[in-house]
């Protein structure tokens, strides 16, 4: 067990250091963290939460987070230089629209965009995770809204 704990202390360290070196202050970051240490704390002993976590830019500033698990996926945006709380939305939700981020969609909609079939024609059955992980791969866009 007491294994385990190291481990996540040190998830939490990198993810900590991952934050403040995109150019999240401290405080934000720690906040950002304590706020949302349920949907990011896993009990699995193999799973690293900074496998999951995208940086949305625009140009070379951070715009939010995306945490993904699957097909799951939270955000958070960066307003006045604070994280907000992670939240999600189901496409079931009447209200999926007005709860959902436009430029979050957007960029996980780019993934099965006609320009991303034509480079990776299989990519429409990825997860969403797995989608985030072949745009940041990829590394388009970095003049406008795009995956870190």
């Amino acid at each position: 067990m007491k294994m385990q704990e190291e481990n996540k202390y040190r998830q939490f360290k990198r993810l900590l250091e991952n934050l403040i070196k995109s150019g999240i202050d401290e405080y934000s970051a720690l906040k950002f963290i304590e706020e949302n240490i349920d949907i990011l704390a896993k009990k699995d002993d193999d799973y690293d939460v900074n496998n999951s976590i995208y940086f949305l830019l625009n140009n070379q500033d951070v715009y939010g987070i995306v945490y993904v698990d699957g097909d799951t996926y939270y955000w958070s945006n960066l307003i006045n230089g604070f994280l907000t709380k992670l939240k999600t939305v189901n496409e079931k939700d009447e209200d999926f629209l007005q709860a959902s981020d436009f430029v979050v969609e957007m960029i996980i909609n780019f993934a099965n965009s006609e320009k991303i079939k034509q480079i990776i024609p299989e990519i429409t059955t990825y997860s969403v995770e797995n989608k985030l992980r072949a745009l940041k791969n990829l590394g388009l866009n970095e003049n406008g809204y795009h995956v870190k």
